[in-house]
């Protein structure tokens, strides 16, 4: 098809740029679908788990601020990881 079109580069910039349509919209749907599943964690665990990976903080400052332990952060962490995982299987 690009040998016999005497636009070779234009119909390659228009694949390229429907692909990236589709994969923005594919990461749409992803986070939505991972939003939901945060929504369903419980309290503490969805507090933690936003704490982290939103807000970037370290699991010592989690620990520091939500007076628990870091080892109650992990468990929370690996709960809420693991709910997620299973839901977008």
């Amino acid at each position: 098809l690009r040998k016999k079109s005497k636009f070779p580069n234009i119909e390659s910039t228009v694949i390229e740029a429907i692909d990236e349509i589709e994969d923005e919209q594919d990461n749409q749907i992803l986070l939505e679908k991972i939003r939901v599943e945060i929504d369903k964690l419980p309290p503490k665990c969805r507090e933690v788990f936003i704490l982290s990976k939103v807000k970037g903080m370290k699991y010592k400052e989690i620990s520091e601020e939500l007076n628990i332990s870091t080892k109650t952060i992990e468990v929370h962490m690996t709960k809420a990881l693991k709910s997620i995982r299973e839901a977008l299987k």
